[in-house]
């Protein structure tokens, strides 16, 4: 892949002004280095092996991230329940050394697509007529909600970062 950096003006042969650039590979702008793949325990494990030149020594420092994908936290939790997920993370955090990492990453997306089409599918199915109108009640209340950014998909995705 090819980044643009710089663009400079010229004359072309025929008195167009055209725009030159100036091309560098993609591959050499960012700290990617490969993807890599482990197997532990009998479980295949995805990472990113990355590389990048360290601006006091210019030696190249190496570091393996891992991603996960977290179930979010639903906002309405019971008395302590807090508290508990609290402590959990607290005690987690405790175990990490200086050359380790972790990076949030929340995302919060208004999107009811899976939703209708199981809706449709539901409607589609069904002969009663009575439950084929509560199904699309229930869709235009679903979209009513999506359009608001009332219903919303969570997630959170952690990445752990292990320098070599």
């Amino acid at each position: 892949m090819i980044a643009r950096l710089s663009a400079k003006s010229s004359i072309s042969g025929k008195g167009k002004r055209s725009q030159v650039y100036r091309l560098r590979r993609f591959e050499d702008e960012c700290d990617l280095l490969a993807f890599c793949r482990l197997k532990v325990e009998g479980e295949d494990i995805g990472c990113y092996l990355n590389r990048r030149r360290n601006r006091l020594t210019q030696l190249w420092e190496y570091s393996v991230v891992f991603a996960f994908a977290v179930r979010g936290v639903h906002p309405l939790l019971y008395p302590g329940e807090a508290e508990t997920i609290l402590k959990r993370v607290e005690q987690s955090l405790k175990g990490l050394h200086d050359r380790q990492r972790l990076t949030f990453r929340f995302r919060s997306v208004a999107d009811d697509s899976a939703e209708q089409a199981a809706i449709a599918e539901l409607m589609e199915q069904s002969e009663s007529v009575e439950h084929q109108y509560f199904q699309a009640a229930r869709s235009k209340n679903i979209r009513l909600l999506n359009d608001q950014g009332r219903r919303q998909h969570k997630s959170i995705t952690v990445f752990a970062s292990y320098q070599l």
